[in-house]
């Protein structure tokens, strides 16, 4: 694995009313430097560059880099083609700019795209506890289960979306149903979001073919429901507060997970 070093005074830092920017450099062994590079930029089909590590929810992510020789650095070898002992990477990240937010930034199609996506949905109170005033001042008139009122439950959706990918990861299928273990950081708009307060719902799949040609591409769409509180925990009335439900196994109780935590990184 090759070893990294920064540079002393980096990495140096740029916010505009566009975004977010930042620029590193890394001192890396001369015979690694192609390898850190592609690791970096990130290569393959739904692959991205490497996110911003000192400021992880700025979205930023490599758009560029440059490999010279360390100044300073002793050549090895001899004849036409040069070897150092070191390399120096200039590493820039950016925010997403302009355009198509699905876009990697720098160009290159789009790989990667995501939205926030709002649902509402009606509910119906809980009749318990409420009752019907009394026209004629009397003693009020508990409410009947058919006569609770409805609600208006709103959120959203957390919609991820791969683009021309040459297959289909099969894990997926088993993670509909789940919540997350981890806390997910969004590609581009920076949202972080707590552990167990995603849940993931069924995805859509479409393959494309080009005409005349034997080439296909696969896009399929993630949707994730965002719930504040979390996944598996609920309103308890009496403590007026959300609590966990336990499965009460002696001599350690442990927690139900109606929504099982897992791990959501391969997708």
């Amino acid at each position: 694995m090759a070893v990294l070093q920064e540079l002393v005074n980096f990495p140096k830092e740029k916010v505009e009313l566009e975004g977010f920017s930042a620029t590193r450099k890394l001192i890396v062994d001369w015979t690694d430097r192609q390898t850190v590079m592609d690791d970096l930029i990130g290569r393959g089909v739904g692959v991205l560059g490497e996110i911003y590590p000192y400021r992880i929810t700025s979205g930023a992510r490599v758009i560029s880099v440059t490999s010279e020789p360390l100044p300073g650095s002793a050549t090895k070898g001899s004849g036409e083609v040069a070897v150092y002992e070191k390399a120096l990477l200039t590493v820039n990240y950016s925010t997403p700019r302009g355009g198509n937010r699905g876009e990697r930034a720098g160009g290159g199609g789009s790989i990667i795209s995501e939205s926030i996506e709002p649902w509402v949905e009606n509910t119906v109170v809980d009749h318990r506890g409420l009752a019907w005033e009394n026209p004629s001042g009397g003693i009020s008139i508990p409410l009947n289960p058919g006569e609770a009122p409805s609600k208006l439950e709103t959120g959203y959706d957390y919609v991820f979306t791969r683009h021309r990918l040459t297959s289909i990861p099969s894990a997926p299928s088993n993670l509909i149903g789940t919540s997350n273990e981890s806390p997910i950081f969004t590609v581009f708009s920076g949202i972080n979001f707590p552990t167990q307060t995603l849940l993931m719902l069924p995805f859509t799949v479409q393959h494309t073919v080009a005409a005349g040609s034997n080439s296909s591409v696969w896009t399929i769409t993630y949707r994730f429901r965002f719930k504040p509180n979390g996944w598996n925990v609920w309103w308890h009335k009496k403590f007026q507060a959300y609590a966990k439900i336990l499965i009460p196994d002696e001599p350690n109780p442990r927690q139900y997970f109606q929504y099982p935590p897992a791990d959501f990184t391969g997708i």
